[in-house]
């Protein structure tokens, strides 16, 4: 899009840019993005292929982004900030830096991401919470097949996120037995 900046000095205090910036294959990047360049640290910044990136998203230093990343309108990553494949950031959301976001996880519009998201999570409200298991993008990758569910006893297992429990086998499950859906 124009007026996209990519490559410029880090906004960095202490640390001067030096390194490169790796941008994988079929990416949309609209108007007034920036994405700048990594520090001596990791002397990388990497974005992979197939993502969007909206109207005026910020990449800053050192991130690393996975495939099929959805950055919505006025959504930012701090520094050093890792996402994982598959990720949607509704518009506005501020990520933290240093902070992870899982794959195939949902972070709601105008939300601050100050700690990681574990995969697979619906994240949302102020402080962020999670919310329970993106059903909707995990809907959108199985293509209606019904391969995950509840799952009981000894075929689960069940994380524990604060207080919310979540059983991930079936979702494990799902990405060995279809690797490229996902």
């Amino acid at each position: 899009g124009p007026y996209v900046v990519i490559g410029t000095d880090a906004q960095h205090t202490y640390d001067k840019s030096d390194g490169y910036i790796c941008i994988g294959n079929n990416n949309i990047i609209r108007e007034f993005t920036t994405i700048h360049l990594p520090t001596k640290l990791k002397k990388k910044t990497t974005i992979g292929n197939n993502c969007i990136f909206m109207a005026m998203s910020h990449i800053a230093h050192d991130c690393i982004l996975g495939d099929k990343e959805n950055m919505s309108k006025l959504s930012t990553l701090g520094g050093h900030v890792t996402i994982e494949d598959c990720v949607i950031q509704g518009g506005g959301v501020l990520v933290h830096q240093f902070s992870k976001i899982g794959r195939h996880s949902f972070v709601g519009g105008g939300f601050r991401v100050t700690q990681d998201i574990p995969p697979y999570i619906l994240a949302a409200e102020e402080p962020l919470t999670y919310k329970g298991v993106n059903s909707i993008g995990l809907k959108k990758i199985t293509l209606g097949h019904s391969s995950f569910s509840e799952g009981t006893g000894k075929s689960s297992i069940d994380l524990k996120f604060d207080s919310l429990d979540i059983n991930i086998l079936p979702l494990i499950c799902y990405e060995i037995i279809f690797p490229n859906l996902v």
